[in-house]
């Protein structure tokens, strides 16, 4: 009934400020939706345009207070990645009465409408497991006040006799196909043009007490009479590979780290820094998710007659380089060498304002 009254008093003054249309029908019966997620008033753009009575899972930090009453109220539920039966039992129960399922598998913001799209498989196992198709929602821009958002309806997609990575996969294509020529991508910058040739990783784990951000500790002759500098993980962008594959595989050949790219959060213009005949250097924020560290012998970094300084346990040389966990408090040192200089600064800064989530649209580092 209150979900009813909300969407009776608010349905028009809502649809008067946020301007959307719809192509496409939901069928009937328990469905997944997945939509694609670009700014907050995702969900309750939905909730107000789509036809059906809708259970949107949202993140656990938005129910806080009256705010979290009040979403809770309308059908929305929190997901907390600690607690991931509850939010499962949840969604069945659901799906169970015949009613519908609004997931967003990016698992945040994605603030970067040209990146490849990274979906989440929760949705995938739920809808497996409840044995009911998935509907892709397409929101062709993130929803602002007085400008029109079309949203597009997929067709069903049957869950029968296929694995969970499979489904995943075949949502994100299939999203990726209905995005192509729909969606509305924010405007292109200067520096967006040009080629990116290199991808680099900034790797963080940690709880909130104790963050280690991963780096590769290097050591040159001629560099500061032999002082050691520090680099993120990372390399040149092989033919034919995407940068955010590509930043996955450096981290694993130089560290033996296993990471998952999350986004792309920083540009920076190698060379003289001018927007021509210059190349791009990407900086993608990864997920830690397994392995630890070794010293790959087989890596275009190890030069072992380079220097002396760094030796493995057992007396044979490491050459220029050596990965290593380090306290993220250790960026906040000013004699703390890490290159580029602006790096430091800019992810105390962005760690500060967002959080480990990193919901930032992608900057240029500007040296």
């Amino acid at each position: 009934m209150f979900r009813f009254l909300i969407k009776l008093i608010f349905f028009i003054p809502y649809r008067l400020v946020f301007w959307t249309c719809i192509k496409g029908k939901l069928p009937k019966g328990g469905v997944v939706l997945v939509a694609n997620h670009r700014s907050y008033t995702d969900g309750l753009t939905l909730f107000f345009a789509l036809p059906r009575r809708v259970h949107i899972m949202a993140r656990a930090s938005l129910f806080k207070g009256f705010l979290g009453w009040f979403f809770k109220k309308i059908l929305m539920f929190p997901v907390d990645r600690e607690k991931p039966l509850a939010f499962m039992k949840y969604s069945l129960n659901t799906l169970k009465k015949n009613e519908s399922l609004l997931i967003f598998p990016e698992g945040t913001r994605n603030l970067n409408a040209d990146e490849a799209m990274a979906l989440k498989s929760g949705a995938s196992a739920i809808a497996i497991k409840a044995g009911v198709s998935v509907v892709p929602v397409i929101l062709n821009r993130a929803p602002r006040p007085f400008r029109r958002t079309k949203i597009k309806i997929g067709s069903p997609i049957d869950t029968t006799d296929v694995i969970r990575d499979e489904l995943t996969g075949k949502i994100s294509e299939t999203m990726q196909a209905m995005l192509n020529g729909f969606e509305i991508a924010p405007k292109r910058k200067k520096w967006d043009k040009i080629p990116i040739d290199t991808a680099r990783a900034v790797v963080v784990r940690g709880a909130e007490s104790g963050h280690e951000i991963l780096l590769i500790k290097r050591n040159r002759l001629g560099y500061r009479d032999g002082a050691d500098y520090f680099t993120t993980p990372g390399g040149h962008i092989d033919k034919g590979e995407s940068a955010r594959d590509a930043s996955a595989r450096e981290v694993l050949e130089e560290t033996g780290i296993t990471v998952n790219p999350i986004r792309l959060i920083y540009k920076r213009i190698r060379g003289d820094g001018k927007l021509v005949d210059n190349e791009m250097e990407s900086f993608w924020w990864c997920e830690y998710t397994d392995g630890e560290i070794f010293i790959n012998p087989e890596s275009e970094e190890y030069q072992p007659d380079a220097s002396d300084r760094l030796r493995r346990h057992d007396g044979t040389p490491v050459g220029t380089y050596e990965p290593v966990w380090v306290p993220l408090s250790s960026l906040a040192n000013p004699d703390f060498d890490l290159k580029p200089d602006i790096l430091k600064s800019q992810i105390l800064a962005d760690i500060e304002k967002y959080g480990m989530r990193m919901t930032r649209q992608t900057i240029l580092l500007k040296s």
